[in-house]
């Protein structure tokens, strides 16, 4: 993640398991809570290839404004009709926000 004044910038790549199946129209959604734990925030953007398939991977970025007082986040990605089930790979410390 990059910040830049109050906006959260959240950047990552997401990979299609070569088991799965080819998903479009993939979105990723990220939610901001502060350091007591309430969301206070939330963003979304396509991702940038329109179909991810098996065994392929794409980058994301999603750009928050108002993220002042962020204590964590967390992703998810959706299609136009279900949540994408994920394995989250990030270090757990990276999933904390740093505060200038």
């Amino acid at each position: 993640h990059d910040r830049d004044a109050d906006r959260l910038v959240v950047r990552g790549v997401i990979r299609n398991p070569g088991t799965g199946t080819g998903l479009t129209h993939l979105t990723a959604v990220v939610l901001l809570f502060d350091h007591d734990g309430v969301l206070i925030a939330s963003g979304r953007a396509a991702v940038d290839a329109s179909t991810l398939a098996p065994g392929m991977e794409t980058p994301f970025a999603v750009a928050i404004p108002g993220a002042g007082d962020v204590g964590r986040y967390r992703v998810s990605f959706r299609t136009d009709d279900r949540v994408v089930p994920h394995v989250d790979r990030r270090e757990r410390a990276m999933a904390q926000v740093t505060q200038p």
